[in-house]
Formats: structure tokens, sequence, C-alpha cells
């Protein structure tokens, strides 16, 4: 007897897009589920990123919070995209008015719109291992994923600008100066710092800072008061130096492991550390606020302080 063979068809997700187990659901409005970034909207809301890396939801999500009381505001927004996120998150940086991410498993550039959180721009195999915004009208990622390190420069429609090649890698950080309208790069592997302009994002700038060198971590930078810092985790320390012509400032002793850092409306400097501890400086010297499982975030509003804790997917009130 003859069979039948019916042919196996497999439909495959399109770029950018999750496959969900059928048993996921939608987070309710106060969860949260691996947060690995937040940014304040300028509503007196924050848009917190969820990795969702045990797949409990239909895929990761925007959770929206008051940014005083952290409270939750509005129903969560699927992201499929987000799904691919990791706990070293590339992206979460505002531009335009629209909520940029970067989907480093996905490949996908999206943007959504931050108001209404709906995706507006799609940019298919980015693949970036990280974003930054390069003041309001310009967005750069760098990448890995295909070959060579480059850094792409996209416009806020989704249209790439141009690329090169990245002389030094993998960037861990990065800082934008408003004044001069520069973007500072801070490498872990090298231990060197590079910037572009604006004008000129094709050209990169290489300067070394005393007390960088290709022994130390760069982890996290930050611009105050055309002042750059940069957190070296692995010696301890929080290196600064003047934006407009790289003169070195200070090498400060920290005492820990420091990664992000962040800058306080009062003009405070703050620091994650690797092993979980907040920290602050303040004129005395630096010291440990408070500690969460594995920080993933920090970020002001509203004169307030808030630390993203990735261990217990909790959004943590760090201080004013």
């Amino acid at each position: 007897m003859r069979r039948l063979l019916w042919p196996l068809v497999i439909l495959l997700p399109a770029c950018g897009q999750a496959v969900f187990s059928p048993a996921c659901r939608t987070p309710e409005a106060d969860e949260l589920a691996r947060p690995v970034a937040a940014v304040p909207d300028g509503r007196g809301r924050l848009l917190v990123v969820n990795a969702d890396t045990d797949e409990r939801y239909c895929g990761g999500f925007i959770a929206v919070r008051d940014a005083s009381s952290g409270a939750a505001t509005a129903e969560a927004v699927l992201v499929p995209v987000a799904q691919g996120f990791e706990a070293n998150f590339p992206g979460g940086v505002t531009a335009d008015e629209k909520l940029w991410l970067a989907g480093r498993r996905y490949g996908s550039l999206i943007g959504l719109d931050i108001a209404t959180l709906e995706v507006v721009v799609d940019v298919p195999e980015v693949f970036a291992d990280r974003l930054a915004a390069m003041g309001n009208d310009r967005l750069l990622a760098w990448t890995a994923k295909t070959g060579d390190p480059e850094l792409i420069w996209f416009d806020t429609t989704g249209r790439e600008l141009g690329r090169v090649v990245s002389t030094l890698a993998p960037l861990s950080a990065t800082a934008w100066d408003p004044e001069l309208k520069r973007l500072w790069l801070g490498f872990a592997g090298a231990g060197n710092v590079q910037f572009v302009d604006a004008e000129q994002p094709d050209v990169i700038h290489t300067r070394f800072p005393r007390g960088v060198g290709t022994d130390h971590t760069i982890s996290g930078m930050v611009w105050h008061n055309g002042v750059v810092y940069a957190s070296d985790s692995a010696a301890g320390i929080v290196l600064s130096w003047r934006s407009d012509d790289g003169e070195p400032l200070a090498a400060e002793p920290v005492g820990r492991s420091p990664g992000a850092l962040a800058v306080d409306a009062r003009g405070r400097l703050w620091a994650l550390d690797s092993d979980g501890a907040v920290l602050r400086r303040d004129a005395v010297g630096w010291e440990v606020v408070t500690a969460v499982g594995r920080p993933t975030g920090l970020l002001f509003a509203n004169q307030m302080t808030w630390v993203l804790d990735y261990a217990s997917s909790k959004l943590i009130e760090a201080g004013s």
C-alpha cells in the first residue's frame, strides 16, 4: 500500500521576531522580568526594558513606572525583539522622541514612539553590541557580530549614514559631550579611549589619559560639566579628564570594582559595583549607599535615584 507523505513545513520567525512558548503569558502592569535598562521619558515616567530570559512572558517587554514613586502607571508593552536582550544590554537610549533598543540576538535596531511605545522604526541585521545617542538626531552602534568590529551611524529614521572599522574592541562604555557634540568611547579589552565628533563621525581620535593603558578595563563613562569620567574596574579607580583637550585630571581610588557611572542633579558621581554595591562620591570620598544582587541599570529622574536589579527583577530606590 502506498503511503501519502505530507510535507513538513517549518515556519521560521522573521528577523526581529521571537518564538514564544505556548505557556507564556502577558505580564501584569506591576511585573518586571530581568530588567536590563531604564530611561526617563521626559513625561514623568520610567520606561523599564525587561529581557524575560526565563521566557515566562510572551517576549521581552517595556514596563511603565512613575518616576517619583516607581509605581506602575500603564499596562506593560510587549516588544518581541527584546527577548534577545542579555544582562549586559547594549542599548536603551532616547533620541527624536523615540526609545531605541538594539537586539543582539535577533539583530534589529528598533525605535519606539516614546509616547505610545509603538514600534515606528525597525532596522534589521544591525546586531549591535553597544548603542549610543549622539544628540537628538544621530545614533551610533558598535558591532562585532558580522566580522571586523565596526562603528555604524544612523539617523533617527533608521537610515544608515556610514560605517568605519573599529580599531579597538570591545566597546564597553560611551559618554556624550553635548557642548562639543563629541561622543567618547571606552574599551574594555584595549584599555584606551577614543572619541568621534558629530560633524566627522568617521574620523576616530585616540586619547591616552594618564592611568589608562592596555592593563586596564574601562567599564563605565559619563560626561559632566566639561569633564569625562571613566571607571576602571580592573584597577578599582575612576579616571577623569577634560573633554576639550584630553588633559588628565585625576585617578581616584574607589576600593572596589566600579562599572557603570552616572551623575545626579546635584553633581554627585555614582557608580555600580560588580559585586552589587551602589556607590556615591561626596566631599569625603566614595561610600556604599546600598547593595543589590546584580545591578544592570542606574538612572536619575524627578530627583530620585533608581537602580535595576537583574537578580531579583526589581526597580529599587537608592536615594534622592
